[in-house]
């Protein structure tokens, strides 16, 4: 028997869970894999890595999940104001969070500011869904949940896409390409996607 899905807003005691949803969901992404290649201990620092950015996000942006936590979506807002007057405190941790491997998260970083557009919009920086329940459509729910909100308020919004099927979700949910992809040296390619508000 298929259950009720109910969406909302995580709460802020619920990060260590939802730092594990989004740590199996993207332990086989390639952009995780290129930038955590010892496949021993990508484990441990994936978690480490949203461990320090899902508390980051319940401070400056949002979080949503379902109500089986089975899936979660990070979003935050970008204003390029607010972006020039970053502290570096986020790298800072992540660093120490992650350090053996910060170097090519560094690099990572550096190509997706450079191709993230310069206006307000909703980010979109992860969302995802543990391995046991994908393919029953929470994350699309978690998707169309927010664009609907940001089409009430008429914000666009902004993702990279890290797989091609991905990029197909996003496209069903009004996402289009913005720009070229981001290419990782000797590794994967990012999609940047763009969303304008529907009408």
């Amino acid at each position: 028997m298929s259950r009720t899905l109910t969406l909302r807003r995580a709460r802020e005691s619920e990060a260590p869970a939802i730092a594990g949803i989004l740590a199996q969901a993207f332990a086989a992404d390639p952009v995780f894999e290129w930038a955590l290649p010892d496949l021993v201990d990508r484990p441990q620092y994936t978690r480490a890595f949203f461990d320090v950015f899902t508390g980051f996000v319940f401070e400056a942006g949002e979080v949503h999940t379902d109500d089986a936590a089975t899936g979660a979506a990070l979003w935050l807002p970008f204003d390029p104001a607010a972006e020039a007057e970053d502290d570096g405190s986020l790298g800072k941790a992540l660093a120490a969070a992650i350090g053996p491997h910060i170097e090519r998260m560094g690099i990572i970083d550096e190509l997706m500011k450079a191709a993230h557009p310069q206006r307000p919009h909703a980010y979109l920086p992860f969302i995802g869904v543990v391995p046991a329940g994908q393919g029953q459509g929470i994350g699309a729910s978690l998707l169309a949940r927010r664009t609907a909100e940001l089409d009430g308020t008429g914000q666009p919004a902004y993702l990279e896409a890290t797989t091609v099927e991905s990029a197909r979700l996003y496209a069903r949910h009004g996402f289009r390409t913005h720009g070229p992809t981001i290419d990782l040296p000797g590794g994967p390619s990012m999609i940047p996607m763009w969303r304008d508000p529907a009408r």
